[in-house]
């Protein structure tokens, strides 16, 4: 399969010589180093005797099949490249008309009102890329924006008000960076950001072509394998996923995944995590990631063990926030078709002697809840393990439970991911059971994860 993909390699760079006479050659040059280095990745891959399936999932296997790799042969340009992923809706939240116009409105409303960021106020060059799929935008003023674009915007914001970013160079590493939105958001915001991205070959391939053809004047490395040094000057570093040990001991201000640990197999994950926490010296972290997201039994065959990534999270980090559904992601128009995600900023750090003590406290008034005591009236009297929740109470359909660090949803978490105790484990089962309004048919994916995860502990 290799050697089919290296002739092909080879055709599409024929195709691009043929192209130079009417795209830029600037542009040309980038794609064609793009193609190369993909390409030889996947051959040192081979070489090594590494295949997708040793570290993809189902659903990414398949994406690979039908749209990554013939994606990367036949474009002919950044442009036609990144459009390809936007219009199938890789990587982004974007979104075309009649969906374009008010997701615009409302995302610059709520960038406004909740973070005082006046998009038409800001510097000229933070706008859209133009590689992006054009029915995706529109101009505010000579502007060029998109719905996907704000998105990133509103994730920075949100994080200025939790971290420090340093005024001197400091670098960002990024797990999964989809096309490269993230990281060119970045990097517009803080232009003494440095950015080191890794991915599967196939990913890594748009970003470098994207990045590098956003910023053709800043330093690129690609490492082309285990034993490359990174360079520490570098601006921004593309790291095929395989080749990763080459980033330990490295040191990162901040660490980031959105959108990917859930759509990883737990073994993906779990080596990402171990990079992050015990490899690297990553002082801060950024995470947004599917939680509580319902499926059917069917769906298990191709969601297991996909779900458990919040629950490896170790203990060394002090939380800073945690939202599920955070109020980024409330926009009525397009967003409503994407998952539902949870938000994460942490640091070094943990909760200490005094914070644990408090949350085991907190979990014993836990267990008085309604929900789990399970309280109701008989013959005028109010006593526990009625038939609950009743009809017409507010617990029979809980639209507004408390989806942030004050609710009980994040303390089961934390007494869950703190003490592995099997207790916190039924406790939080019990508590997705009541949020998913105890169905059978349908159910939030992680409480298998979680049933799993409590049968392997030792046993009492």
């Amino acid at each position: 399969m290799t050697e089919a993909l290296a002739e092909r390699a080879l055709d599409s760079l024929r195709n691009l010589e043929q192209l130079r006479n009417t795209e830029p050659t600037q542009t040309i040059a980038v794609l064609a180093e793009a193609k190369v280095s993909y390409f030889a990745t996947i051959e040192a891959y081979r070489r090594l005797g590494i295949a997708p399936a040793d570290y993809l999932g189902p659903i990414w296997a398949n994406n690979l099949e039908r749209h990554l790799v013939p994606n990367i042969r036949q474009c002919q340009s950044v442009e036609q490249a990144i459009a390809y992923l936007n219009d199938k809706a890789f990587y982004d939240f974007s979104c075309g008309e009649p969906y374009l116009t008010p997701s615009l409105s409302w995302r610059l409303d709520f960038l406004a009102s909740r973070y005082g960021c006046a998009v038409d106020e800001l510097p000229a060059e933070l706008c859209e890329s133009p590689f992006v799929l054009q029915k995706h935008c529109k101009r505010l003023g000579s502007r060029l924006i998109s719905s996907d674009f704000l998105n990133r915007l509103a994730w920075v914001c949100r994080l200025e008000r939790t971290l420090a970013f340093p005024e001197q160079p400091f670098t960002i590493l990024e797990v999964g960076g989809g096309f490269g939105a993230l990281a060119r958001v970045f990097r517009l915001v803080y232009p003494q950001s440095r950015h080191v991205v890794v991915d599967i070959p196939e990913s890594l391939f748009f970003q470098h072509a994207f990045l590098k053809g956003s910023f053709p004047d800043a330093r690129h490395q690609y490492i082309s394998g285990a034993d490359e040094v990174v360079d520490e000057s570098a601006d921004f570093v593309y790291v095929p996923n395989c080749f990763a040990g080459v980033l330990k001991e490295r040191e990162f201000f901040l660490a980031v995944n959105t959108n990917s640990f859930g759509e990883m197999p737990e073994a993906a994950s779990s080596r990402w995590l171990d990079l992050i926490e015990r490899e690297t010296r990553t002082e801060n972290i950024f995470f947004l990631n599917r939680f509580l997201n319902r499926i059917t039994q069917p769906m298990l065959e191709t969601r297991h063990g996909h779900s458990s990534w919040s629950f490896m999270l170790g203990e060394g980090w002090a939380i800073h926030e945690w939202e599920v559904d955070p109020d980024y992601e409330r926009c009525p128009y397009f967003q409503t078709t994407l998952t539902r995600n949870l938000h994460i900023v942490a640091s070094r750090g943990t909760l200490g002697e005094a914070g644990m003590q408090a949350l085991k406290a907190r979990g014993d008034n836990i267990r008085l809840e309604d929900w789990s005591l399970r309280p109701g009236w008989d013959d005028f009297k109010f006593k526990a393990g009625a038939d609950y929740p009743p009809l017409m109470s507010r617990a029979d359909l809980e639209l507004t439970p408390d989806l942030t660090k004050t609710g009980t949803l994040y303390a089961l978490w934390s007494l869950m991911r703190l003490t592995r105790d099997p207790q916190w484990f039924a406790m939080l089962i019990g508590y997705l059971d009541y949020l998913n309004g105890q169905q059978a048919e349908v159910f939030f994916e992680e409480i298998p994860t979680l049933m799993q995860m409590r049968a392997l502990l030792p046993q009492p």
